[in-house]
């Protein structure tokens, strides 16, 4: 079942990141195993990722990454609205979701292919899909690529962490 379309303000809601650093622009659709964002972030004078020269086509990996919380983001609200989180899993997973105000990280990244070196000039519009591989209350495994255009930019796998809430020993 494919879902609404969401807009910046609701993305924004979903992510730590407040609105400067936000890459994402919008979600054109997403279902349980995915979802497709689009972004003109790159074309942005303020962009925090970019210094005016065409940028390095790995700094995709932080709109897959963004892209990757909002849908877990979006799968949780979507759990809870149904009903379908039982309370024992509900009261484990408080706090430690990848959406809201708890930040998420980059743990790993694996199976990087960078098809293009830079994001060129000319590219208007950057669209990216992630397909989750895994989703527990400490984190997520993406399968990601980005496009801009119709050309392949990159593609890869990501893991999303959650850091621990205990003191480390």
């Amino acid at each position: 079942m494919l879902n609404k379309m969401i807009r910046a303000e609701e993305i924004h809601a979903l992510l730590p990141h407040g609105q400067s650093m936000s890459m994402i622009d919008e979600v054109t659709q997403w279902d349980d195993s995915q979802i497709t964002c689009i972004s003109k972030a790159h074309l942005r004078k303020n962009n925090p990722l970019s210094d005016g020269t065409p940028s390095s086509t790995i700094i995709l990996v932080e709109y897959a990454a963004q892209s990757a919380a909002i849908h877990a983001g979006l799968l949780q609200e979507e759990q809870l609205q149904e009903g379908l989180v039982q309370e024992g899993l509900l009261q484990e997973s408080q706090g430690k979701t990848l959406s809201g105000s708890q930040a998420a990280y980059i743990g790993s990244l694996k199976n990087i292919e960078m098809h293009q070196q830079a994001i060129a000039n000319s590219v208007s519009l950057i669209s990216i899909k992630a397909t989750i591989e895994l989703l527990t209350s400490t984190g997520a495994i993406y399968d990601f690529s980005a496009y801009g255009d119709e050309t392949l930019l990159i593609e890869g796998r990501l893991l999303l962490a959650l850091p621990s809430s205990s003191p480390p020993n």
